[in-house]
């Protein structure tokens, strides 16, 4: 995570918090749905997150990294 930019740190964080919420209750969320529930287009999304297995990952992370805290 290069960008110091607050706001793309507040959509990052965000959309991975929307995804978590999603994938948990549904594997077959589309990404289009985790974008509008975010509140952010799907270009941020993409620009971000550019696949599905890119955003997954990244919520897997996040949780990793929030156990290991």
């Amino acid at each position: 995570m290069a960008s110091t930019d607050p706001r793309a740190e507040r959509n990052r964080t965000r959309i991975l918090n929307v995804a978590r919420a999603a994938l948990a209750g549904s594997g077959e969320v589309s990404l289009h749905t985790i974008a509008k529930r975010a509140g952010v287009g799907q270009g941020t999304l993409y620009r971000r997150f550019p696949t599905r297995e890119a955003l997954v990952l990244a919520v897997y992370r996040q949780d990793m990294r929030e156990l290991v805290e």
